[in-house]
């Protein structure tokens, strides 16, 4: 059956009821303890696995140990008066597999049998402190640093700083969070362990009690307590939370984010010292930034920038000798995914293109002839019968359908064709055209060819008279 909150509390008001009339040993149990509490917040917030076993056991509290729940198996167990005895937790873990893990805990530590309180002076929060659940600072004033104080000492009451307790029976600190108005960063809980784990009992006791968790103490003030034996030259405890950065301010210390730009130390060591915060001003911009956090620039590397003005005015390059360093973007120019200097672009395989483009050498080709670059697919350019890449504009496209520089072919005057000179030389026809030798025959040729005649002797000349004629006159 599906039940809401409320049908269930009635269903086992009505199961109880009946149990009391059927079975002795359940009007006995009913009547030596009431059921447990947790087991009413459970079923406010989902639905029990079986609920009519869950009344057959009548869960109730295990007699001088609310932490724990006692319940009867089964009919033979209730007729032998016999209980089981198992923790809050594990109980409603069994019963309630639908209720998260973290609603099981919150539950659970409602149930202790300490007691929890505030202490509000600096000789009780060291008591807990030196006696309580282990950490950093869980030791005492000799063990630090600090001329025989105890960094916990910096938590001074005037600034607000309190401690939550929680008290055994038996007088045991077994768990504790350092407070500041109505926040807390963490919670400690005793264990076997050197470090002490969260402790769910404290933390829902807070909360109970209007307090807030928070991700860290920035903004609160720590006490300035000044020493000689260490290097930051005061007490500085190991801050809980995500900034641990600390600025000497108006006689304390205002807890800040380390890589805050006004930061002067970390409170990050276990010893009661402090470390300094290596920072320097922005070379652009002037701002205060951690050597360890800012970037380097230029070839030598010798300029520290902000990484504000790094990602808004430099690129990662590469430079002299194929080197790669930040450099100014105004000295960059960008192929493809890379950015490289523009004075050294040779060393690193890249060309100017005729119209003022970068471009890697590699998807480029040379124009000896007006020593240019052009990219390689660039539709104005051919490859020539003579292996060279030229413009095709400074080219024609020959009888065979290659290119060849135009200074280096002739046209055939009467197909238009044209043919590279290294192929072949052209011939002038009688009326001075050149021409391919293929139509040769169809012209007559003016050739410069004379034929000799024999000599002829006179008898009135004393000599051989030459008579020269044209063959065929």
């Amino acid at each position: 059956m599906n039940y809401k909150s409320h049908d269930t509390r009635v269903w086992m008001a009505l199961m109880k009821d009946v149990l009391w009339h059927s079975r002795g040993w359940h009007q006995r149990e009913q009547m030596q303890a009431y059921m447990h509490n947790a087991i009413y917040l459970a079923v406010d917030l989902a639905q029990p696995a079986d609920l009519q076993q869950l009344v057959l056991e009548w869960p109730h509290p295990s007699t001088g140990d609310i932490t724990k729940i006692a319940y009867t198996r089964d009919d033979a167990n209730g007729v032998a008066d016999r209980q089981a005895t198992v923790s809050v937790g594990k109980y409603l873990t069994r019963h309630f597999p639908t209720l998260r893990d973290n609603i099981i805990r919150d539950i659970a530590a409602r149930y202790v049998m300490g007691t929890f309180k505030f202490v509000h002076t600096m000789r009780e929060m060291l008591e807990v402190i030196e006696r309580g659940p282990n950490s950093c600072m869980g030791k005492t004033a000799d063990n630090f640093r600090c001329n025989g104080l105890h960094p916990y000492e910096a938590y001074d009451p005037e600034h607000g700083w309190h401690m939550a307790v929680y008290v055994e029976a038996d007088g045991r600190y077994t768990g504790r969070a350092l407070c500041n108005a109505d926040t807390f960063v963490r919670t400690y809980r005793a264990s076997d362990s050197t470090y002490s784990s969260e402790d769910d009992r404290m933390r829902v006791w807070l909360e109970e009690q209007g307090y807030q968790k928070v991700s860290s103490w920035e903004g609160q003030r720590l006490k300035y307590i000044a020493v000689s034996n260490n290097d930051c030259g005061f007490l500085a405890p190991y801050l809980d939370g995500a900034y641990q950065g600390v600025i000497v301010s108006s006689g304390s210390l205002l807890i800040c984010d380390e890589d805050d730009g006004d930061a002067e130390y970390e409170c990050s060591n276990q010893n009661g010292d402090a470390s300094e915060v290596n920072r320097r001003s922005c070379e652009d911009c002037g701002d205060r930034v951690s050597e360890d956090d800012g970037y380097w620039v230029n070839r030598d590397e010798a300029t520290l920038v902000c990484s504000s003005c790094c990602d808004d005015h430099y690129v990662h390059a590469y430079g002299r000798n194929s080197e790669q360093y930040y450099i100014h973007s105004n000295d960059a120019v960008c192929v493809g995914d890379e950015y490289y200097h523009e004075n050294y672009i040779s060393d690193n395989g890249i060309v100017v293109l005729e119209d003022g483009e970068y471009c890697d050498i590699d998807d480029a080709v040379y124009i000896e002839s007006n020593g240019e670059h052009y990219r390689d697919d660039d539709e104005r350019i051919c490859y020539t019968v003579d292996g060279e890449h030229e413009l095709k504009d400074n080219c024609v496209l020959l009888e065979n359908d290659e290119y060849c520089l135009t200074d280096d072919a002739w046209q055939c005057e009467h197909s238009g064709d044209w043919y590279a000179n290294s192929d072949c030389d052209p011939v002038t026809t009688a009326c001075g055209k050149s021409i391919h030798e293929d139509y040769a025959d169809e012209y007559e040729t003016q050739a410069e060819l004379f034929v000799e005649q024999p000599v002829v002797w006179t008898p009135h000349e004393r000599g051989p008279v030459e008579a020269t004629t044209k063959e065929g006159e």
